[in-house]
């Protein structure tokens, strides 16, 4: 007479919930599966898992060959990893797997949703580009991943705004920083928030829902007065300021939301007043730190991308820091922080007046840009020889926690 196995019970995590450097351990439906070869030659599987909230993107690159037969497209696995953030999405890289008896699993928890599960699209105002007049994607990405269910509809309702949406689509970043664009207020906003985001996780003790939707509420202030004019405001943009259209935002959301927490309400309107009022909280001194790195960070950027002269110093006649250092890192990397510019191709005309145009410089991680040596003398530029290949390619097999050979 054989024994029955007991039942190990698994707690299950969505896929909407995970973030990145959680630890899992739960069940998923495979939707997709194949295998793939890297730059390396290295094989590994491409997996797409799905439950009831939605897909996670998932990689298996250790025991390739003995795992995939293992499951097929329309199984059930119960998968063990950590996430870590791939092109800005959570990724899975699963360290064991184990196909499930179907019988006992509830198969609604494990369809994915239809594709117009998003919430409601406010109408479109203006003629600003975006999908469906509703706020980028990057923006409402960052509140998709929020834990706390208030913070989570507060802002999904400060979003459905037609001024806030307008604002994010069309409004320009700050001023001599890589977003001062059309648009770019949204760009902005994304790598404020994820940068804070980013210091909160290194610190326990900071709530890092609370800060992310605080960086998100001040910007979301500052989007509801900005004009799709370069750096001009609307009345109320002059009138009101993006401080206290962020607290008015945040007052007249929350009163629709019932059984919003007072307490909550309060903190997160003393994150959208950090910049006039001194910081009380954690959270606050956060947000202050991470505001003024990300201004300065993406100010000598700009610097750095408009000036003109070659070698691995700025002119230091044109920024109040004085010359700043734009050569490749000394480091196995030998990254530089920008592209260089490409002006020597056009050269003739040295357009004294009107300075060199501005450049389209995309604010990335240092790792995303690729280095270039400086050109020796003013020689026309030659095709690209194996000198520069080796700058050209990503690093082959030293991606960051846990390694991605997708690169």
């Amino acid at each position: 007479m054989s024994e029955s196995k007991p039942v190990e019970l698994v707690r299950k995590v969505y896929a909407r919930d995970l973030r990145e450097k959680d630890k899992v351990q739960t069940v998923f439906k495979v939707a997709k599966k194949s295998k793939t070869t890297a730059r390396s030659g290295k094989a590994f599987l491409v997996v797409s898992l799905v439950d009831r909230t939605g897909e996670l993107d998932a990689r298996v690159f250790d025991k390739v060959d003995e795992l995939e037969p293992v499951f097929a497209e329309g199984d059930y696995l119960l998968v063990e990893g950590a996430v870590i953030a791939f092109h800005g999405k959570p990724q899975l890289v699963i360290e064991k797997l184990e196909k499930l008896d179907p019988e006992p699993l509830d198969p609604a928890e494990f369809a994915a949703p239809p594709a117009a599960d998003k919430g409601p699209a406010p109408a479109a105002t203006g003629s600003g580009g975006g999908e469906d007049g509703r706020a980028p994607a990057a923006v409402r990405e960052l509140v998709d991943r929020l834990h706390d269910s208030h913070l989570k509809a507060l802002l999904r309702s400060m979003l459905e705004v037609p001024e806030v949406a307008e604002g994010l689509r069309s409004g320009h970043g700050p001023r001599g920083t890589p977003w001062a664009h059309k648009g770019g207020l949204a760009e902005h906003l994304a790598s404020y928030a994820r940068l804070a985001a980013r210091i909160a996780e290194h610190f326990p003790a900071v709530d890092r829902d609370l800060v992310v939707a605080g960086a998100m509420a001040q910007l979301l202030g500052r989007a509801q007065g900005a004009s799709d004019r370069a750096f001009e405001s609307t009345d109320r943009g002059h009138l009101v300021g993006a401080p206290a259209s962020a607290a008015q935002l945040i007052r007249e959301r929350a009163r629709l939301l019932d059984g919003f927490p007072p307490l909550l309400e309060q903190h997160l309107t003393h994150l959208a007043l950090a910049g006039v009022v001194p910081p009380a909280t954690l959270e606050a001194l956060v947000l202050r730190s991470a505001r003024e790195l990300e201004d300065k960070v993406g100010s000598w950027l700009e610097q750095m991308s408009r000036d003109a002269g070659g070698g691995h110093w700025t002119d230091p006649a044109r920024h109040e820091d004085g010359a700043l250092w734009k050569g490749p890192a000394p480091t196995s990397r030998g990254r530089a922080p920008v592209e260089p510019r490409k002006k020597r191709e056009r050269e003739p005309k040295p357009s004294k007046g009107s300075g060199p145009p501005a450049s389209k410089l995309a604010f990335k991680p240092l790792d995303e840009l690729a280095p270039k040596e400086p050109s020796a003398e003013a020689a026309p530029p030659p095709p690209e020889t194996s000198t520069e290949a080796p700058a050209e390619a990503p690093p082959a097999e030293t991606p960051p926690e846990p390694p991605n050979p997708e690169g």
